[in-house]
């Protein structure tokens, strides 16, 4: 049984981990907060969901309770398999769907586009989650061409949902100043920004 929970260990540990490395790989800067963060996360779920698992394996009491039962799925190894496949297959369709929505806004030869990628972007929850690389430097590249042609999608509302970071520096000082672009936390939540112009003393962000 050791053996048999060890290799539950680490198995357990394979989704989360997968998840945490990419987001590592991705990311600007790494440092060794962040490393220690994934080992940490990974021997947290790892080693608790073994152990919970193990009482109830080892009590003849809680297994005649619940005899199926093995967190929340049935106690078989395949069906162990078939979730942490699950997780797996989910994870990497979510993201595959993410780069191929970023492709077709980037690939427009229009901004508008025959889909109006306008309207697509015109909601702050999706676009904070295709605000990546792509297209910070698309926005950052077209934006004073937008103020100048005004595109029909190039709304108020569609400004107030771009985050901070993804608006040139002199337009973020404009839209603060003339169209009462705040910083309050609902403000945040919905662009999905953070502004640190205060705490950190620069100018980076507004």
């Amino acid at each position: 049984m050791t053996f048999g929970k060890g290799v539950e260990v680490v198995f357990k540990a394979i989704p989360s981990s997968i998840v945490q490395i990419y987001a590592l790989l991705r990311a600007d800067e790494r440092g060794m907060d962040a490393m220690a963060s994934i080992l940490v996360s990974a021997m947290a779920v790892a080693f608790t969901s073994p152990m919970i698992s193990y009482d109830w394996d080892t009590s003849p009491y809680q297994r005649s309770m619940v005899p199926f039962a093995y967190l929340y799925v049935p106690d078989k190894n395949l069906s162990g398999a078939l979730c942490v496949l699950s997780k797996m297959t989910t994870f990497y369709n979510f993201n595959t769907a993410s780069e191929c929505n970023r492709k077709i806004v980037m690939c427009r030869r229009e901004d508008q586009g025959n889909l109006k990628a306008g309207d697509l972007l015109d909601h702050p929850d999706i676009y904070a989650g295709w605000g990546d690389e792509l297209l910070k430097p698309w926005t950052l590249k077209n934006w004073v061409r937008w103020e100048e042609e005004k595109p029909v999608w190039f709304t108020d509302h569609w400004i107030d949902c771009v985050s901070n970071e993804y608006m040139p520096y002199d337009w973020r000082v404009k839209y603060k100043k003339t169209k009462g672009r705040v910083d309050d936390d609902k403000s945040r939540r919905r662009r999905g920004s953070v502004r640190v112009r205060e705490s950190l003393g620069g100018n980076e962000e507004l």
